[in-house]
């Protein structure tokens, strides 16, 4: 994997990565607002790491689902080095689901395939999941 970014004056950093769109950076140098930190884009690589394994496995054990939004709550350390203290992941699903396998795909995911997730549990970072199928909540900030 070979990845590159410059720094855009008075902008941060943008990804240069071919065939695919930039991605803007937040840096100290230039805390444009509009740009993600390096902490949001690990939260959100968390989340998108977890979520494409928990449809994946959805799909493999014939679980319909109409929608799906992940929703991620996250707390940094306050202390520098401000590193990632708690990662809440909240699985909202509609669909005529089993909620044993949603239960069984998150719990496959975040214990054995989500190398993001698995990462930052091993830096010290408390993950926990919710899980809510069609607006009933079935597990809240559960930890594995």
């Amino acid at each position: 994997m070979l990845l590159s970014f410059r720094y855009e004056n008075g902008n941060g950093f943008l990804t240069e990565v071919d065939g695919k769109d930039p991605v803007r950076i937040k840096n100290s140098l230039s805390d444009n607002a509009q740009n993600f930190s390096p902490t949001e884009l690990l939260v959100l690589s968390i989340g998108s790491c977890t979520s494409d394994d928990v449809l994946s496995i959805l799909q493999k054990m014939k679980q319909p689902y109409k929608s799906y939004r992940c929703i991620l709550d996250a707390e940094r350390e306050e202390q520098i080095p401000k590193t990632l203290k708690r990662v809440n992941i909240t699985y909202d699903l509609i669909g005529d689901l089993d909620p044993e396998q949603v239960r069984k795909a998150v719990n496959l995911s975040l214990s054995k395939y989500c190398s993001v997730s698995i990462l930052v549990k091993r830096g010290g970072t408390k993950v926990t999941h919710s899980i809510i199928i069609n607006g009933k909540k079935i597990d809240d900030r559960k930890s594995l």
